[in-house]
């Protein structure tokens, strides 16, 4: 959900499960308050500067359990309470603790109240970037003549941003049907918005971020007129965090020991659509040798069983199955449940949600290559099946693995686990394999979110460690134990253990 320095703070970025407010009347005019508390990004000359992006950044979030410290530079003692007293809301949700240090003392974010330079944050572990004398956070409109509304809106907008969310109108999810010239006439008048800012701050889709289904109700968007729309889509100001905002910071923060539910007995694979679908296999044979007995679930409904036997499933964005059968034969689905024979043969399978379907083949000694799917046959791709590339244009710690296990993320790239565990994603159709050290894997499932996760080889009652990719560096150990993983909407993950239980990861 962020790519950029500092983003503006009226509008929280974002992208979580539908909230429950109710409609409010058509809105055709911002207010003129609402219109004071849009946050700035920052003068996109600045060096720290990046296009923007939105939902939650994949790579400026801290780590879950951080004690993050933060220091005023100046303000009112008034200011100050207002900064500590709403700031700490995002604290019931995210397993975080802020530490409030004097202006002296080294801190991660650091506050200013300067009137003349708006409202905006930096994203994230960016905040660490400025030095301990320059602000990565500023306020303008906290004074004793403000609302309270427009107060707690502007400071759980900006510490939004401080915890790696970026403007919700901006979401990869969004549909917003932009009047930009009518947006352009709004600002005009404005000496803090030029067209640059304008566009940064209202039209610049995001790239490299996390996010879910778009919120209109989150504290990360904007107030948004229906002039200011082609098709009357219009938002509202808003002082509270949305129900996905909640739900989408947990998922992100994970407090330890979040239970998680169990959805289903006598499971052996999973996989979840972007739509929410989820087909499960179960672990008892069906006659014939084919594999095991097929199930879907639809909007957490109770899982029917369907025609056919399979051992791997995955599921495309609009809920529709891939699977193989015990002899590598590769099937695609449709709403029915009736299968449909695809050329090929495959190990495994993974499905992207934007549509890319990838599948691991038969052919290797040990591990095997990898494949794309082109819409009539199947595209090998290059290398996948060698120990190392010996191009001397690609670094020499990247390596092309020999394929077991396979995963599709949010931008149709393809992330594996080789015959050592060793897991790696491709950005070039195969021809580069980049490694993600630090744990060992067993199987791999990517979110349309952007997350990623594995079950490692380290042993525990159940099958093996849960751990999530952080920052695309680290990994970040979760509750429970499974033997395999995939990732709903929201980032919300799904096991099965080595009993055959099927979780989801409880954040409700």
């Amino acid at each position: 959900m962020l790519k950029s320095k500092m983003v503006s703070g009226v509008a929280l970025g974002l992208v979580l499960l539908a909230s429950c407010k109710k409609e409010v009347p058509e809105n055709t005019n911002v207010s003129n308050e609402s219109n004071k508390g849009y946050c700035l990004f920052i003068n996109p000359i600045d060096s720290l500067s990046y296009k923007t992006e939105a939902a939650i950044t994949k790579t400026s979030i801290w780590i879950p359990g951080q004690t993050i410290k933060i220091k005023f530079l100046d303000g009112t003692s008034f200011q100050q309470e207002k900064v500590k007293l709403y700031s700490s809301e995002w604290l019931k949700y995210a397993n975080l603790k802020f530490q409030w240090v004097a202006t002296t003392e080294i801190a991660d974010i650091k506050i200013s109240f300067d009137a003349t330079k708006g409202s905006w944050s930096h994203l994230g572990t960016r905040c660490t970037w400025t030095s301990q004398t320059s602000a990565s956070m500023n306020y303008d409109l906290i004074t004793p003549t403000t609302s309270e509304s427009l107060i707690k809106r502007g400071v759980l907008h900006e510490f939004g941003h401080a915890l790696g969310l970026i403007h919700e109108h901006q979401s990869p999810a969004s549909t917003i049907s932009w009047n930009k010239q009518a947006v352009y006439d709004a600002h005009k008048s404005s000496p803090n918005y030029s067209k640059a800012d304008i566009d940064q701050n209202f039209f610049y889709p995001a790239s490299a971020s996390n996010y879910s289904e778009f919120d209109k109700y989150s504290v990360m968007i904007y107030e948004i007129p229906s002039a200011w729309t082609t098709d009357g889509f219009f938002t509202t100001a808003n002082s509270e965090l949305s129900t996905m905002d909640k739900k989408y910071i947990a998922i992100n923060y994970p407090f330890p020991g979040v239970p998680w539910s169990t959805i289903f007995f006598g499971a052996s694979d999973v996989g979840v659509g972007a739509n929410g679908t989820v087909w499960t296999l179960g672990n008892v044979p069906e006659p014939g040798g084919a594999g095991f007995g097929i199930y879907k679930s639809v909007n957490g409904g109770a899982f029917n069983k369907v025609y056919g036997a399979a051992v791997k499933v995955d599921v495309d964005p609009s809920g529709i199955p891939w699977v193989i059968n015990s002899n590598g034969t590769i099937y695609r689905g449709n709403e029915k449940g009736q299968f449909y024979y695809v050329d090929g043969n495959a190990k495994d399978i993974g499905i992207g949600s934007n549509g890319s379907v990838y599948m691991v083949g038969t052919v290797g000694a040990s591990g095997y290559g990898v494949y794309k799917w082109g819409g009539v046959s199947w595209i090998k791709l290059t290398g996948a099946t060698t120990a190392f590339n010996g191009s001397s244009s690609i670094p020499a710690d990247v390596l092309t693995p020999s394929v077991v296990r396979i995963s599709v993320d949010n931008r149709g790239i393809p992330w594996v686990v080789d015959v050592n565990g060793n897991v790696f994603y491709s950005t070039r159709g195969g021809g580069e394999w980049y490694p993600i050290k630090g744990a060992l894997a067993t199987d791999i499932g990517c979110g349309p979110d952007g997350s990623v996760y594995i079950t490692t080889r380290t042993a525990t009652n159940g099958g093996y460690t849960i751990m999530k990719l952080h920052n695309n560096q680290t990994w970040i150990s979760y509750s429970g134990a499974a033997v395999n993983v995939d990732v709903g909407p929201n980032g919300v993950p799904y096991v099965i253990n080595d009993r055959g239980s099927l979780y989801k990861y409880l954040i409700n």
